[in-house]
């Protein structure tokens, strides 16, 4: 609200332990518009600044849908061998940290066996602390009971 029509609201109130606003004061409050001609100019730079936020937000769509295809197509390069020239990759094998992928595999696997080793340690562990102990039985009764020992008849 207008600093104004603040004023003239303070001004219509009626003094009681809880101020009201009647209706015969609200009646004679002077309220400016703006002209009808005033009132399009508003809707039409609104209007203009929507269309272009909604332009943007088409041009973001666009470029996150070009930035996955490009992602793809770097990926497909790659596992084709085709991401760098021969040129790059004699100048990639000059430098001091470079590492053939059959190296970098080994590392990975040996990685793997060493994590694998460790996680199935621990299953072991605590599969024996979880398993139950088992009462002697036949081969046929375990037949017979699909090897479940409550099955039993």
């Amino acid at each position: 609200l207008s600093p104004e029509l603040q004023s003239q609201i303070e001004d219509g109130k009626k003094a009681t332990a809880q101020a009201n606003l009647f209706l015969e004061p609200i009646g004679k409050l002077n309220v400016i518009l703006c002209s009808l001609q005033e009132q399009n100019q508003i809707v039409a730079e609104i209007e203009r600044r929507l269309s272009v936020c909604d332009k943007m937000e088409q041009s973001i769509s666009e470029s996150i849908a070009k930035a996955e295809a490009l992602r793809q197509s770097i990926l497909k390069k790659a596992f084709e061998g085709k991401l760098l020239s021969q040129a790059e990759i004699a100048q990639c094998k000059q430098e001091a940290d470079y590492e053939p992928a059959s190296e970098l595999l080994k590392k990975i696997q040996a990685e793997k066996v060493k994590t694998h080793g460790r996680a199935s340690q621990r299953t072991s562990q605590s599969a024996s602390q979880r398993a139950p102990q088992r009462t002697s039985q036949s081969a046929s009764q375990l037949v017979k009971t699909d090897g479940h020992p409550s099955q039993q008849k």
